[in-house]
């Protein structure tokens, strides 16, 4: 019976470092995954940044309009820089937004995994106090 206990037990030692280096590879997934986020965050910020000045110099060469073919390359080119901006944030935006879910889901999976590790953890540690106290 003893030797099951300590088969069982090594078993244990064994599941629970399994789930300890699950959870310190979801941990690094969810460092290397914050990293991203901010990456996406400071060029989102850049785009939103380089979108409003398009729409700055659009304005202000709308206002100072002259019916004129160069005039009218110009504004064609801004509107098109504008567009291109435009779809530039659109697809950091959805890019950080699938960051964030991906991101969430990794954290509830490691606080799984740890909550799971304290339970073998516990089990280990009942089996163990039980297995010494029938020796004693």
């Amino acid at each position: 019976r003893l030797q099951e206990l300590r088969t069982e037990a090594n078993a244990s030692a064994l599941r629970a470092e399994d789930v300890e280096n699950k959870v310190r590879t979801l941990e690094q997934d969810a460092v290397q995954l914050h990293d991203r986020l901010v990456v996406l965050e400071k060029e989102l910020n850049e785009v939103e940044t380089n979108l409003a000045e398009p729409e700055v110099k659009l304005a202000e060469d709308n206002q100072n309009l002259v019916p004129n073919s160069r005039s009218a390359q110009k504004i064609l080119l801004l509107e098109e820089e504008l567009d291109q901006v435009k779809r530039n944030l659109k697809e950091s935006t959805e890019k950080l937004r699938r960051t964030d879910i991906r991101a969430a889901q990794l954290d509830i999976r490691v606080a799984r995994l740890e909550q799971e590790n304290e339970i073998w953890e516990k089990k280990y540690a009942v089996r163990a106090i039980g297995t010494a106290q029938s020796r004693g």
